[in-house]
């Protein structure tokens, strides 16, 4: 299963129910350029969540050629190239001998008790659910934002007359 990064709290989250909910062995994932610090980030976390994560890390660089087509005749078109940054971070239970012996290899943290075991993990779920279930319940019993007189702070920004 392949992660892209953009919002780290879900990233987490997705990949604990890659590792405790679905079983997976192995969780990749993909950043580029100003995601990258982010990407690392969500890779620690759950590797110190997830007992006996083997992280591989590499780095590589892919050439983006970009070109504009003219809007006139006559005119010759321009291509551009780029070079873009990637990291993948590879979190595996079982590396095969290939891995281990790459440059960005990292074995597994050895400390203990910190870590989340699949039923800790379902208990976890099972009361986050259990609050969404009360938080939607109360939600349903309000009007809506507008029927209660509120407005969003949004509103004003867009040149709307605030409400005194």
């Amino acid at each position: 299963m392949v992660i892209n990064i953009f919002y780290s709290g879900r990233y987490v989250a997705r990949g604990l129910t890659l590792f405790f909910g679905e079983d997976k062995q192995s969780v990749t994932i993909k950043a580029a350029e100003r995601l990258i610090e982010k990407a690392l980030w969500v890779a620690e976390v759950l590797r110190r969540k997830v007992a006996g994560l083997h992280q591989i890390i590499s780095i590589n660089e892919t050439k983006i050629v970009d070109v504009y087509m003219p809007r006139e005749e006559g005119l010759l078109k321009v291509e551009k190239e780029r070079f873009l940054t990637v990291v993948e971070v590879v979190l595996t239970r079982t590396p095969t001998e290939e891995q281990k012996k790459a440059a960005g290899y990292q074995a597994p943290l050895k400390s203990e008790g910190e870590f989340l075991t699949k039923e800790s993990w379902e208990r976890g779920e099972k009361e986050r659910a259990e609050k969404r279930e009360q938080r939607d319940a109360q939600r349903g019993e309000r009007p809506p934002r507008e029927e209660r007189g509120e407005t969003r702070g949004g509103e004003r920004r867009r040149g709307r007359p605030e409400r005194r």
